[in-house]
């Protein structure tokens, strides 16, 4: 089975596109904690990003803004920090940004591609 997720700023809005059969909530906000799964076997081509789990023996690609997303957890990270870095590159407002940015993290989170903490590991 294959999957897609994948995400695109236009005319200053980040807009989500989800190819997958269900979205299991995951309650983030922008304090949460993101990181990548350590279990997830990814790599770049050219813009994109494309991820296997072998675990779900499921295939992600992800596109330009998708691939921004997860080149950007290269460490644990807040929402909101991931959101200040998105927003130093696309024109898109903090507001938008987080909401749209939330929703696409559940998405990993439901699909086991990133984990979530609510505090940063020391």
């Amino acid at each position: 089975m294959q999957q897609i997720l994948s995400v695109s700023f236009a005319r200053g809005y980040l807009r989500l596109f989800f190819h997958a059969e269900s979205l299991t909530f995951m309650a983030i906000n922008s304090e949460s904690v993101i990181s990548k799964n350590p279990q997830i076997i990814s790599s770049k081509m050219d813009e994109e990003v494309v991820m296997m789990s072998v675990e779900k023996g499921n295939y992600y690609g992800l596109n330009r803004v998708g691939s921004e997303i997860w080149e950007k957890l290269t460490e644990p990270l807040t929402v909101g920090s991931l959101c200040d870095k998105l927003m130093q590159e696309f024109d898109v407002e903090k507001e938008q940004c987080e909401r749209e940015v939330i929703t696409y993290l559940e998405k990993l989170v439901s699909e086991g591609l990133i984990l979530v903490s609510d505090k940063p590991e020391n």
